[in-house]
């Protein structure tokens, strides 16, 4: 190596090092050009710059500079492992670009580095975003052969197994998931999630009070703590959880809105009920402009304000709102029959209400007592 050569990479050395020191710090702009220095002063060494830098990128939330930096170094080193992984977290977990994120992975785990289980992990949950679980469940498996330990890789077969609304292999792997990091509040939050699912609410209510030893003020923990609440009929505890999301939640979610009016609903306050209902459509409206519309919430918002109207004696509104979530839900679904036939039969309009009860009655699945006993109870 030449004199000038030695001198190049020093300077190089010395400029990383300072990058990484103002990086620490704070002081972005400052690493940002330190960084760029030391790409110049010394090209062969430029790679582990550029790295830092992406790096640095991904964790401002610059993912286009970050990528932009990645593909410098790929460029010149196709088979850099640690360049082609962060390049496709940076694509499926920020920009949805699972297919290239899969690309990325498989050379690795083909390729590369046939043991590499944070690779395989990865992919796995790019098959999952994908829904494609039997590649998924194979990655996330395979992960779990090389690392038996890998938190991520139970933690995420574990949602897999949610989404495929398998609870109980779920609660297996978020049960492993909390042996390997006791503190997780989040594990302590998807297992609760499988527990309600399966109706357990007490022991959802225990988990998501775990969570909440360790992260007061987690706002998945409290929803969920109050919608397993109102499910045992404690609408009361569910209010007081839901008050404090409100409190902590920059911007209202329509979602604890809606399960707050079915709350206020339960205990008679029709009038709270529709206000939080109001909101959420405010809400609702603006995202529906977006191009960001949810038809289920929409649905749901309907169906709880109608039925606040039809209990304030409002019919116009009621019906209104009830015609509009039988729209919604495509004529499909039994309660929005119901709830219109019960608004028409209170208004004394008896063979219009027999048309919806008759309706639902078709749409009924089996096994349906409650509806059943609604409609009866209506006709008589």
């Amino acid at each position: 190596m030449s004199t000038i050569d030695r001198i190049s990479r020093l300077a190089a050395r010395h400029r990383l090092g300072e990058a990484i020191h103002q990086q620490h710090l704070g002081n972005h702009a400052a690493a940002s050009r330190l960084y760029s220095e030391a790409i110049v002063a010394y090209p062969p060494m430029s790679s582990g710059a550029l790295y830092r830098r992406s790096e640095m990128y991904q964790q401002l939330g610059q993912y286009d500079a970050a990528l932009c930096d990645l593909n410098r170094i790929l460029l010149s080193h196709p088979h850099d492992v640690r360049a082609l992984l962060l390049r496709s977290v940076i694509r499926w977990q920020h920009q949805r670009r699972y297919n290239e994120a899969i690309a990325d992975l498989t050379l690795i785990v083909s390729s590369l580095d046939c043991n590499n289980a944070v690779a395989f992990c990865h992919r796995g949950v790019c098959y999952q975003r994908l829904r494609r679980y039997d590649e998924a469940f194979a990655d996330f498996n395979e992960a779990l052969l090389i690392e038996p330990e890998s938190l991520m890789a139970h933690t995420h077969r574990g949602l897999a197994h949610q989404e495929c609304h398998q609870h109980l292999p779920a609660i297996e792997d978020f049960e492993r998931a909390l042996d390997i990091e006791p503190v997780s509040a989040a594990a302590y939050c998807y297992m609760a999630y499988s527990y309600r699912s399966l109706g357990q609410h007490m022991t959802a209510i225990n988990n998501y009070n775990r969570a909440l030893e360790l992260q007061p003020n987690n706002t998945s923990a409290l929803t969920g703590r109050a919608f397993s609440s109102a499910c045992d009929g404690h609408h009361e505890l569910a209010l007081k959880d839901y008050a404090k999301v409100l409190e902590l939640e920059s911007e209202p979610q329509p979602s604890v809105l809606l399960s707050r009016a079915f709350s206020l609903e339960a205990l008679g306050r029709w009038s709270e009920a529709i206000d939080d209902l109001q909101q959420a459509e405010r809400i609702l409206s603006a995202a529906i402009s977006n191009n960001n519309e949810s038809d289920e919430q929409c649905a749901m918002l309907w169906l709880f304000r109608g039925q606040a109207h039809r209990a304030l004696g409002h019919w116009e509104q009621a019906i209104a709102d009830l015609e509009r979530y039988s729209h919604l839900s495509h004529r499909s679904d039994p309660r929005g029959f119901v709830e219109l036939g019960a608004v028409l039969h209170e208004q004394g309009l008896t063979e219009q209400a027999q048309e919806h009860f008759s309706q639902a009655k078709r749409l009924l699945p089996a096994g349906t007592v409650e509806l059943t006993r609604a409609i009866r109870a209506y006709r008589n």
